[in-house]
C-alpha cells in the first residue's frame, strides 16, 4: 500500500529559461570534477587572484546574483585557462595527483609524492611558483629550500675541504720534513689517528650532503649541514683537530685540545647522570602549579553534577 502523503517526483533537471543578458560574454563551465579542481586549486587561486578578489568585492556590494554575472565569468574564464595549461604540460602528473586524491579522501598530506612530481613538472615547464599566501619573507617558499640547502652545502663542503687540506699539508711539510727529527713514533700515531677521523668525518659530510636529481630536476637535497645536534659537534671536533694539529708545530701540550671533547660530554651528560642516580630529597621538587581558572570551572562542574546525581530520587521495587 503506498502511503498517501507521499508524492513521486520525476527526476530531470530544470534548466532556467530566462536568458541571460546580451552584454553577458559567453564562457563555458568548468566542467571538471572536484579531484582535479582540488589538485588545481593552488595555481587557480595564484593565478586567478585578482579575478577572485574582484568576485568577492563585487557579492559584498550587492547580494543579487545577477549583479557578478560579469567577474563570476571572468573568474571561470580563468580556472578553465589555468587546468588547459596543466592538461597540456603535466597530463601524467596531474593525473596521478588528482587519482591519489580521489582514492584517498581528498587528504593532500596522504598524496605528497605524487604532488612533488606534479609541481616539479608544473615548475619546469610552465615556470610556476608555489608561494605560500602570507608567509613570512624571511622563509623559504615551495622548492625554494631544497635549492638552498643544495648551494649552501656544496659551498661548505668546497671550503671545508681545501681548509682540510690546507691544515694538513701545513703539518706534514713542517713536523715530518723540517722537524723530522723531534718527531716520535708516538705523535706520528696520535696525528694518523686523529686525522683519520677527521677524514671520516668529512666524507660523512659528503654523503649526508649528496643532492639528488632526477631528469635534471633536483629531488632531495640531502641532509642541511648548518642544523644543530651531531652535525654541529662533527665540526666542533674537525675544527679542535685543525687546532690541535696547527699548534702541536710549536708545543706537544697542543694535543691536550682533544680532552676538551670527553670535558665537553662529562658536562653535558651529567646533569642526566645526576637526575637518573641520585633521588630528589623532600621540598626540593617544584611547586604544582596554581590552577588556572577554567580549570577551577570545570571542577566546580563536576562537582556539582556529582551533587546532583547524590540528591537525585531513586525508586525501588516494593
Amino acid at each position: 500500500m503506498v502511503n498517501p502523503g507521499y508524492r513521486h517526483f520525476k527526476s530531470e533537471d530544470w534548466v532556467d529559461p530566462t536568458p541571460p543578458p546580451a552584454s553577458l560574454p559567453t564562457v563555458d563551465e568548468v566542467g571538471s570534477t572536484r579531484s582535479p579542481l582540488n589538485s588545481a586549486s593552488f595555481f587557480i587561486g595564484s593565478a586567478c587572484k585578482e579575478y577572485n578578489e574582484d568576485f568577492m568585492l563585487c557579492k559584498n556590494e550587492d547580494r543579487n546574483p545577477e549583479h557578478c554575472l560579469v567577474e563570476g565569468r571572468k573568474v571561470t574564464r580563468c580556472a578553465i585557462d589555468v587546468l588547459q595549461k596543466i592538461q597540456a604540460n603535466c597530463r601524467d602528473e596531474f593525473r596521478a595527483h588528482w587519482q591519489c586524491l580521489d582514492n584517498r579522501n581528498q587528504e593532500f598530506y596522504r598524496c605528497r609524492d605524487p604532488e612533488k612530481e606534479y609541481n616539479r613538472c608544473l615548475f619546469r615547464t610552465l615556470g610556476w611558483k608555489k608561494v605560500i599566501p602570507d608567509a613570512p619573507a624571511d622563509r623559504p617558499q615551495a622548492n625554494q629550500s631544497a635549492k638552498r640547502i643544495a648551494h649552501e652545502n656544496a659551498a661548505r663542503l668546497a671550503t671545508l675541504s681545501k681548509a682540510a687540506a690546507a691544515v694538513n699539508g701545513v703539518y706534514l711539510v713542517v713536523r715530518v720534513l723540517l722537524q723530522r727529527g723531534s718527531l716520535g713514533w708516538g705523535e706520528l700515531l696520535l696525528y694518523v689517528a686523529t686525522a683519520g677521523a677527521e677524514a671520516a668525518v668529512i666524507r660523512n659530510f659528503y654523503s649526508m650532503a649528496q643532492p639528488r636529481y632526477s631528469n635534471g630536476v633536483l629531488v632531495d637535497a640531502g641532509a642541511d649541514l648548518s642544523t644543530a645536534g651531531l652535525t654541529s659537534y662533527m665540526f666542533d671536533y674537525v675544527y679542535i683537530a685543525w687546532a690541535a694539529h696547527l699548534l702541536s708545530l710549536a708545543t706537544r701540550w697542543a694535543w691536550a685540545l682533544f680532552l676538551v671533547i670527553p670535558a665537553y660530554a662529562a658536562y653535558y651528560l651529567l646533569p642526566y647522570v645526576r637526575q637518573f642516580l641520585l633521588p630528589a630529597r623532600p621540598g626540593q621538587g617544584s611547586a604544582p602549579a596554581a590552577p588556572s581558572a577554567a580549570d577551577e570551572a570545570k571542577e566546580k562542574k563536576r562537582q556539582e553534577k556529582k551533587e546532583r546525581q547524590r540528591q537525585r530520587v531513586r525508586y525501588a521495587r516494593g
